[in-house]
């Protein structure tokens, strides 16, 4: 599972990201934004180097480092709780942690190589209501 999800997060955000470009504002163009449900959902690049909903984001470097070692510590703490919990016969609590790792460890790989978690999965009700932008992993 914790493979999986990996690969799969990779994969989406590589390919929505060359699709649409780089996040709102950063390139100095509009954002280019792909409709998936006219009013409701649609792909839009973000980088987010915060924390959920882009807590603390305002402080920038420190945020994505601090939250870059806790990626890292809650991946190693989730395979030793693995390792001790996981019993023969169980598949449900597996699966289950390694869809968490996958998502930690897909985090921690952006906040490394692109000084933030990159979003794209964007909820929102017109343009009355905007979900914050998120990604598979999440």
């Amino acid at each position: 599972t914790a493979v999986l999800g990996f690969a799969l997060d990779w994969w989406s955000k590589s390919a929505v990201f060359e699709a649409l470009g780089p996040p709102s504002g950063e390139s100095g163009l509009p954002p280019q934004i792909y409709v998936l449900i006219p009013d409701w959902l649609q792909f839009n690049t973000a980088l987010n180097n915060g924390g959920v909903w882009s807590l603390g984001a305002h402080y920038g470097l420190a945020t994505n480092t601090v939250l870059t070692y806790f990626c890292a510590i809650a991946s190693v703490g989730i395979l030793i709780w693995a390792w001790f919990a996981i019993t023969p016969g169980s598949w449900l609590f597996p699966v289950i942690l390694g869809a968490i790792l996958s998502g930690a460890i897909g985090n921690m790989r952006d906040r490394i190589l692109f000084g933030g978690v990159r979003d794209f999965i964007q909820f929102h009700y017109k343009d009355v209501w905007y979900f914050p932008t998120f990604n598979v992993a999440d």
